[in-house]
């Protein structure tokens, strides 16, 4: 008896901890190709069309690292964060559980940087941090529009179940070129 319920214990963990294992590995993999993809195209300045890869965001300080595609679409954003213009401004969308993990820990002055293709980059500082009701995110990001501001969005909180109910919102000013 004793035997049997040990099995059956063991499979139960199993069965349990695979579902968080092979999350982790398919986000290992997506970013394994995601530099792979990234490096065969950086020094290319053209492409950027709709669902190309168009940077490789990095925030150093909370060890984010993610190639972006251009053109928001929900089978993309499964995948990558995407970006799309909103007047000057630049909005990078994504998932708050997967490509944006960790976001929440960013903090005003925190360094932003996002490679373009072509190799320019572009260096921007953490100049505000929001959290605000799903049905304000759009007002607010264009409320930036007319500033040359790098945009994060993702939903919150962060640890919800479910579809969540609110936006969490990065603005970043740029701070220098290279």
């Amino acid at each position: 008896m004793r035997r049997k319920l040990w099995i059956v214990l063991l499979a139960l963990g199993l069965a349990i901890s695979a579902r968080p294992a092979a999350s982790r590995v398919k986000r290992g993999w997506i970013h394994w190709s995601a530099s792979r993809v990234w490096n065969a195209c950086r020094q290319n300045p053209g492409g950027g069309g709709a669902g190309e890869p168009c940077g490789w965001l990095k925030i150093p300080t909370i060890g984010i690292q993610q190639l972006v595609l251009e053109g928001a679409a929900k089978d993309r954003l499964a995948l990558y964060p995407c970006a799309e213009r909103v007047g000057r401004s630049r909005l990078i969308m994504a998932h708050r559980d997967t490509h944006f993990m960790g976001l929440g820990k960013v903090r005003v002055g925190d360094p932003i940087q996002l490679e373009q293709r072509g190799g320019a980059m572009q260096l921007f500082e953490c100049e505000a941090v929001y959290v605000v009701e799903k049905e304000e995110a759009r007002a607010l990001i264009e409320k930036f529009s007319a500033k040359d501001r790098l945009l994060l969005l993702t939903c919150y909180p962060f640890r919800y179940i479910g579809p969540a109910p609110k936006r969490f919102i990065v603005v970043a000013r740029a701070s220098a070129s290279t």
